[in-house]
């Protein structure tokens, strides 16, 4: 068993340091469990409802601050039927916007876990995540330096920026162990 939990380690940290990525964050991070880790959903609660929101820098940039709002929910599934183990669910919603350009994000994810009860205290788990978000950006608020033209902004020059697509959507995937 040693041997496969030291392979098992070795597999995640490897995997792990491969991932490039950066999710949204709340101050609480505790109150926003599916967040952190996919295992935790239905694993200290048979049900559970969780809402967020955080409004960041409003007072100095009044229409250019950081506005996020979450809304989740996890339960147990099967739990009275197979006693010390049960199944879990969950669903998140979260919106986020940020800065000048108004860059906006969408995402909804749900969650799939199973846990077992080892004894009074501890429990064993592991979940899984999937969800697909839609990001945006609003260009036409933001300045570039070749819109300065002799020291004075102009929004109407050119930006000479090549800019693709102010919208787009991804997977995201996530797994996540508890004890």
């Amino acid at each position: 068993m040693k041997k496969y939990l030291s392979a098992f380690t070795a597999f995640c940290f490897i995997a792990s340091s491969a991932v490039i990525g950066q999710d949204i964050h709340f101050s609480q991070y505790n109150l926003s469990p599916l967040l952190l880790n996919p295992s935790l959903a239905g694993a200290s609660k048979s049900h559970e409802v969780i809402m967020n929101y955080k409004n960041q820098w409003s007072s100095i940039a009044p229409d250019a601050g950081y506005k996020t709002s979450m809304l989740s929910y996890s339960a147990r599934v099967m739990e009275k039927k197979l006693k010390s183990k049960w199944f879990s669910a969950g669903v998140s919603l979260f919106n986020d916007e940020a800065g000048e350009g108004n860059m906006k994000t969408l995402q909804g994810n749900v969650f799939l876990g199973y846990h077992i009860k080892l004894d009074r205290l501890s429990i064993l788990g592991g979940g899984l995540t999937g969800g697909f978000a839609q990001r945006r950006l609003d260009y036409s608020k933001l300045m570039w330096d070749s819109q300065y033209i002799n020291g004075a902004y102009d929004p109407g020059a050119q930006s000479n920026e090549a800019i693709d697509n102010a919208r787009f959507g991804y997977a995201d995937f996530g797994l996540g162990f508890l004890y």
